[in-house]
């Protein structure tokens, strides 16, 4: 890692923005400095969320992300508030179900746009279209390179109750393996 990773992560509410956030903040707390942040509407779904998360091997002294290196967008007003403040050489990750990219904005010179069919994929191979935000999850761990399939899974279990692990399990392994 160069010292400071930047994970942004834009939704609505409801769709798990939060818990993500949550979940890669609490696996890269096994080996680095952490700190998770949110923010979101008054309403409890449909509003602007907005989740960060800022991963260092250098004590955390400004908690917010400033230009990610990664922003991980799961709706479209998610995506068109956030994609253009993402940094020149970084990744923007799109649940391509939900959100469509304007490559051409000018604002907008990512390098790497990664598309994930998230919701579609959860629907489809899970049965289950709240498990997206575990898709998106684990394709996110694998983009950082500093998050392994198996921390995830250990920190998920221990986030999780036991009715729900074997499934959330699958998703973050469909996501961390997902190759389009």
């Amino acid at each position: 890692m160069n010292n400071r990773l930047e994970i942004r992560l834009a939704g609505i509410g409801g769709q798990g923005v939060v818990y993500a956030a949550e979940l890669l903040g609490r696996t890269a707390a096994l080996k680095h400095h952490v700190a998770v942040s949110a923010s979101y509407g008054p309403e409890s779904r449909g509003s602007l969320t907005k989740s960060e998360v800022v991963i260092s091997d250098h004590p955390i002294d400004y908690p917010q992300s400033e230009s990610p290196n990664i922003l991980v967008a799961m709706h479209q007003v998610g995506y068109d508030a956030w994609a253009d403040k993402t940094s020149r050489e970084g990744t923007i990750i799109i649940d391509s179900y939900l959100v469509k990219p304007h490559f051409s904005h000018d604002k907008i010179v990512v390098f790497h746009h990664s598309l994930l069919p998230a919701l579609q994929i959860a629907r489809d191979e899970i049965k289950n279209a709240g498990l997206a935000n575990l898709i998106i999850t684990g394709f996110t761990a694998r983009t950082s390179r500093i998050i392994s399939l198996d921390e995830l899974i250990l920190a998920f279990k221990e986030m999780s109750s036991a009715p729900e692990f074997e499934r959330g399990k699958k998703a973050l392994e469909i996501g961390f393996n997902y190759n389009g």
